[in-house]
């Protein structure tokens, strides 16, 4: 860094040189868009206080009104001075990366003065500025580092705890069904599990059906007559796109939704489907199907595709493969819970009678070791009494994945974001 005279200085002289001056004049740069160059944009202090258009970061929000000039030095090049600025704000996504971002620009900036004795007022004005971009660059990362290492202060939050993206809107959904019956909704939900990227996302869309007064076999029945009519409605209101995908996809996908819904689905336990998966001798699987553990991609295309080819319905899991308000069966082990698995998809829809015994539902939460407390207003909903309901998701990636044939399940949305992917 360089100071009167472009004599080498140290630290602490730049230091009070930057406390002392106080520039008259700010230079921003802006750009629209619609060309590479930039826009130098001149505001004197006595239009507003400089400290207020020297906001840290890029990707920062300004709106002024202004006269066009040509600079004095250069006629080709073109200013604009200010006369009012109305607003000026920051954008609400202030992140390390952006702030290292805007200090590499601002070292830019700073190196291009140096070579110009007519900008020594900029030249301090933008080196006050780096330097307070490197104090807001190292808070980030001490909140990073503090992060990575568990010690960050929720309290400072903006929620003041710990707060997560919802994998499960259901629970806020029972409310609703126990005071309106039936209800449903649409949305997003997220979910970081480590599968193949081709057949799971981690963000997608769900319709979540919620019914009050309804057993595990209620939801069941519901959740195979909902799907057969979303795929009539496909089949009726759809045929000029279904011909294009027979043509291009998959030539048997129009033959398989006719047949799903003109058929029952198929039903079998998680028990019956391990004894059938003990009798298969003529192909080899590459993980074992054992008490206890999720059934492979593997696993559900056989029952699907090659065993049953069409739906099928596997339900009574073991308790330790669905979530804790599941509700428990007499034997202990196992839940009302179901999937409904579909060809070429996989799992098309989930869904489970809730338990509504709250002292069933307390043992639960203690034997998984889950937060009591966060959890009070789920059991409030079985303290103040209660009605047996039940409910059930349908995954709309995978539901379009069988409509369509296609094998992949990031191909059915415009901006799949998977395990390590997360580019858009």
């Amino acid at each position: 860094m360089l100071g009167r005279g472009h004599e080498p200085t140290k630290h602490r002289g730049i230091k009070l040189a930057l406390k002392k001056a106080m520039p008259s004049v700010a230079y921003l740069r802006i750009n629209d868009g619609s060309c590479v160059a930039n826009l130098q944009v001149v505001v004197d202090s006595s239009i507003c206080p400089l400290e207020q258009v020297t906001a840290i970061g890029t990707s920062t929000l300004a709106e002024e009104d202004g006269l066009m000039g040509s600079s004095v030095k250069d006629r080709d090049a073109i200013n604009l001075e200010v006369v009012r600025a109305s607003s000026v704000k920051d954008h609400d996504a202030i992140n390390l990366e952006v702030v290292r971002a805007a200090i590499r620009d601002k070292n830019k900036r700073i190196e291009e003065l140096k070579r110009s004795d007519s900008n020594k007022e900029a030249l301090i004005a933008a080196q006050l500025d780096v330097q307070k971009a490197n104090e807001l660059a190292q808070q980030l990362e001490e909140q990073e580092k503090a992060l990575k290492q568990g010690k960050l202060d929720f309290s400072k939050d903006y929620f003041g705890q710990p707060a997560y993206l919802s994998s499960f809107p259901g629970l806020h959904l029972e409310t609703y069904a126990c005071a309106f019956s039936s209800v449903y909704t649409c949305g997003p939900i997220f979910q970081a599990e480590d599968s193949q990227p081709t057949k799971h996302l981690a963000e997608s869309s769900t319709i979540e059906v919620e019914l009050a007064f309804a057993t595990v076999e209620d939801a069941m029945k519901c959740a195979e007559d909902c799907l057969k009519s979303l795929f009539s409605s496909v089949l009726a209101d759809c045929s000029d796109d279904l011909k294009f995908l027979s043509s291009r996809v998959d030539n048997k996908c129009i033959d398989r939704i006719q047949s799903v819904v003109s058929s029952p689905f198929a039903r079998i336990s998680y028990a019956e489907a391990l004894e059938m998966f003990k009798k298969v001798t003529d192909r080899t699987f590459e993980s074992k199907a054992e008490w206890g553990v999720h059934l492979s991609n593997e696993h559900q295309s056989y029952l699907a595709n090659e065993l049953y080819k069409q739906p099928v319905i596997i339900y009574e899991y073991p308790k330790e493969l669905k979530p804790f308000y599941a509700r428990l069966r007499d034997d202990g082990r196992t839940v009302t819970a179901f999937d409904i698995i579909v060809p070429k998809a996989g799992v098309v829809a989930s869904g489970m009678q809730k338990e509504e015994r709250i002292d069933a539902l307390t043992s639960r939460i203690e034997e998984l070791g889950l937060p009591q407390k966060q959890l009070e207003w789920y059991l409030d909903l079985r303290r103040h009494e209660t009605v047996k309901h039940s409910g059930f998701s349908v995954n709309f990636e995978n539901m379009v994945m069988f409509i369509s044939g296609l094998n992949d399940v990031r191909d059915v949305v415009p901006f799949p974001r998977s395990k390590g992917e997360a580019n858009c």
